[in-house]
């Protein structure tokens, strides 16, 4: 009926209440400890980024008073004709007028000739201005609307067998 006492009456020992106590306050503090270390990693790396936000992925730039996207043509028939009017294009380029060429492929049917622009918009002037640029007379671009313009082309610039103007000023 009644459990041998086997404390032989003493009562029981504090020293095991006085170790968890104190392994619990070890390692609450070890916890806040790991947790402020944490907090201020995280203040830092927020800081870092709003300082390399603000100093390099937000500043504006001056954009061009007119974008192109150009579609190139190439009806010369001549290698590498695409590349050389693209780099023209390039050195063409500034804060006035920007092209971007967003599709250049070849013409399948025949040689063309003498190069032209189409424009893709009913205002004109951009093509105009780029057919300026280019040394092609901007009375002779054409207005004609491109079906199922999925890269939403404003010209085409049709280079012919004689190339353009400006690339042959450049040559001599």
């Amino acid at each position: 009926m009644f459990k041998p006492n086997r404390s032989n009456g003493r009562p029981p020992s504090s020293s095991n209440q006085n170790t968890s106590a104190r392994i619990s306050k070890i390692l609450r503090r070890v916890l806040d400890s790991v947790l402020l270390t944490v907090l201020a990693a995280v203040v830092v790396y927020a800081a870092f980024l709003a300082v390399k936000v603000n100093r390099g992925y937000s500043q504006t730039q001056d954009a061009p008073d007119r974008l192109v996207r150009l579609q190139i043509v190439d009806g010369s028939g001549e290698s590498g004709m695409t590349r050389r009017v693209r780099q023209l294009l390039k050195d063409r380029s500034d804060e006035e007028l920007a092209v971007v060429v967003v599709e250049a492929k070849g013409f399948d049917q025949h040689k063309v000739p003498h190069s032209f622009m189409i424009a893709r918009e009913e205002d004109r002037s951009s093509a105009e201005s780029l057919a300026r640029r280019l040394g092609l007379d901007p009375e002779e671009v054409t207005y004609r609307v491109l079906d199922n313009n999925r890269f939403n082309v404003t010209a085409t610039l049709v280079v012919g067998s004689d190339g353009l103007p400006e690339m042959i000023a450049e040559e001599s």
